[in-house]
């Protein structure tokens, strides 16, 4: 059979393209190649206390994960795992940054000194485009989906598709996969689905294409949208993207934060997911990591003071004028940081004592953090065989839709690590065994 795929993208790939590759699995070849045990039920057991841990922090059960969904999942992407490395695109092996069998990777984006390629994603999604070229596959890039086409039934049976010479239309006789991503990059979805994320739309590192295009495209032919979408937290960042690791939620467990009346208003060491819930909810938006030249990479941020987003100060009241926030609560709060510092105890926020360091050598600096988003949870509604249902819970027949496109019964308000491409892996690779039945 002939399959298209249209990229409105120059690139394939989306999400997983900018993703480290990082696939969480197991019974897999590789997994079982090197002993590690399969057990889902204890996999599954980890992820409903992760789900209910996040629901507690947020305080409203949204009514998900969908545990029949989840473990569903789990047999599902160690065969698209599998299946992708009898096809030879990609070979796992352990994910140096997550020392755990779980997480595995491509091994050729694993380099000589064993570090991950920064482009590992994108290493991964051009081997899986190449195989699909030369095996039949028609790729045709910078092609936007814009409608899609159906008859009296309402069944789905092609699509409209534009490309730099015009629209026209693509008929298919088996059916059409919506793959196009979540929305973190549309402002207009973010606006209206996730306004208290909406305003810092320029830091997600999702995919550009991210823009909800198949979402829009299955509501206009009757699918409807989950209830209750959320961000995939990825913490906090800086604008100033030298200084960005600076600010990285799991490096500010190590950090003083304060918001704009220089006072701290969470625990830093809290999980990126907890990060961003606090971040979000500043009337002003305004929150500042606090350093100093005991900072083991203290240079770097010497070079990325630019007045606004990295300041600095030879005192601590030089330090407040540069953030534009009171001298002496700034002050204050310091000394009360370093005193639990020296006490182990944080009476504020109950911090670990392990992460604090104190804050008493000159010169000072101070790094504007915002939300960081890594995509959105949410989507179009699906069934467990990733048919687009309507309301009522019926299907349109020909539609399918995986990734993030659909991921909302997968999680509460956190994803899992290695999942995101492991459920855009696991998706597609099932759609398209249940397209061809």
């Amino acid at each position: 059979q002939s399959v298209i795929l249209v990229e409105k993208m120059g690139r394939l790939g989306g999400s997983t393209a900018v993703s480290g590759a990082v696939v969480a699995a197991q019974d897999t070849y590789y997994a079982k190649s090197v002993g590690y045990p399969t057990d889902f039920d204890a996999w599954l057991v980890e992820w409903k206390a992760s789900s209910d841990a996040d629901i507690d922090v947020i305080g409203v059960d949204p009514g998900y994960p969908n545990y029949e969904r989840v473990s569903k999942y789990f047999g599902e992407v160690a065969a698209s795992v599998d299946w992708l490395q009898d096809l030879g695109v990609a070979n796992w092996v352990t994910y140096p940054f997550f020392p755990n069998l779980h997480y595995q990777v491509p091994d050729y984006i694993i380099d000589e000194t064993g570090a991950a390629d920064p482009e590992g994603g994108y290493m991964l999604t051009d081997r899986m485009g190449e195989w699909f070229e030369q095996n039949g596959g028609d790729i045709r890039l910078s092609t936007a989906g814009t409608k899609l086409l159906t008859n009296e039934a309402g069944d789905v049976i092609g699509a409209t598709v534009e490309d730099k010479n015009g629209a026209y239309d693509i008929y298919a006789q088996r059916g059409v996969v919506l793959a196009t991503g979540g929305f973190a990059a549309s402002q207009e979805m973010m606006d209206e689905y996730l306004p208290q994320f909406a305003d810092w739309l320029d830091l997600t590192t999702s995919g550009a294409g991210s823009t909800g295009d198949g979402m829009k495209m299955a509501v206009e032919v009757g699918g409807v949208m989950y209830e209750m979408p959320y961000v995939i937290t990825l913490g906090s960042t800086s604008r100033n993207p030298s200084i960005a690791g600076f600010c990285m939620s799991v490096n500010l467990w190590n950090r003083m934060v304060v918001n704009s009346s220089a006072q701290r208003f969470y625990n830093e060491g809290y999980m990126p997911y907890q990060t961003t819930v606090e971040l979000s909810e500043l009337e002003d938006g305004i929150a500042w990591a606090i350093g100093d030249s005991q900072y083991s990479d203290a240079a770097s941020l010497a070079a990325a003071v630019d007045g606004v987003e990295v300041v600095t100060g030879n005192t601590v009241e030089e330090l407040a004028a540069a953030m534009g926030v009171d001298a002496q609560a700034l002050a204050e709060s310091i000394e009360k940081y370093n005193k639990a510092a020296e006490t182990g105890v944080d009476e504020e926020f109950g911090k670990d004592p392990s992460y604090f360091t104190a804050i008493n050598a000159a010169p000072y600096y101070a790094v504007r953090i915002y939300v960081c988003t890594g995509g959105t949870i949410g989507g179009v509604k699906t069934n467990l065989d990733y048919q687009v249902i309507r309301e009522d819970g019926s299907v349109i027949g020909g539609l399918y839709a995986g990734g993030e496109t659909s991921n909302r019964e997968m999680y509460a308000y956190a994803y899992s690590s290695g999942s995101g491409v492991g459920y855009a892996l696991a998706s597609g690779y099932q759609i398209g065994i249940n397209i061809m039945k």
